[in-house]
């Protein structure tokens, strides 16, 4: 195997691990809707997700209250690409 070729390879590796590691810090410590911080609970309530209305139970939601199903966080964080 060419050195040359598995350094760049490697490279790349780090530079993907990267661009996802911001990436997802951008979605998982703001709110998608209005962008304040999320707030973490230990205890578990219902809430509605802002864009499917469905209820869940969770234990993070936005200072606004906002809420966002996984299935949503995925298609949007997919569409956002």
């Amino acid at each position: 195997m060419d050195i040359r070729r598995s350094k760049n390879a490697n490279k790349e590796t780090l530079m993907e691990k990267l661009h996802m590691k911001i990436y997802r810090k951008k979605h998982d410590y703001d709110c998608m809707v209005c962008g304040s911080e999320l707030l973490y609970s230990n205890e578990y309530s219902r809430v509605k997700c802002v864009y499917c209305h469905g209820d869940f139970q969770a234990n993070v939601m936005c200072k606004s209250g906002h809420y966002i199903c996984v299935d949503d966080k995925i298609e949007l964080t997919v569409s956002d690409k």
